[in-house]
């Protein structure tokens, strides 16, 4: 059966204008194993439109590293073409950029508000 754990924190400093996180992922799912570090960083600020309304820029970086664990195969013919297993362990880096604009930053269910965002991954 496939397992997952996850580990996840994002924080606000420097008067609630910046935020920073992160991530921690493990996930085995039979004989592959995908483990994930991640870390985040957001940067808000009023824009001036309206009253209230803010923009946020966000920043992530991560890692993955892709496993595979071929001793865990139990193999009954040896010449069987699906039992020759050519999986290279690897890891790959990753990266992200999002942007966001919000109307009114409080969620005052009695006004108008809307919000706009943009992101990109690699």
């Amino acid at each position: 059966a496939p397992r997952t754990a996850q580990a996840f924190i994002h924080v606000p400093v420097i008067h609630r204008k910046v935020s920073l996180g992160g991530f921690l992922q493990n996930d085995q799912v039979g004989q592959f194993t995908t483990n994930s570090l991640a870390l985040t960083y957001t940067y808000k600020t009023e824009l001036g439109l309206n009253y209230g309304d803010q923009i946020s820029f966000g920043l992530s970086t991560s890692f993955q590293q892709y496993q595979f664990n071929s001793q865990q195969i139990i193999v009954s013919d040896a010449d069987d073409p699906q039992s020759i297993v050519d999986f290279k362990n690897t890891g790959r880096f990753n990266a992200g950029f999002g942007i966001v604009y919000t109307s009114h930053y409080r969620f005052d269910y009695d006004e108008t508000w809307y919000f706009f965002g943009l992101s990109a991954n690699q």
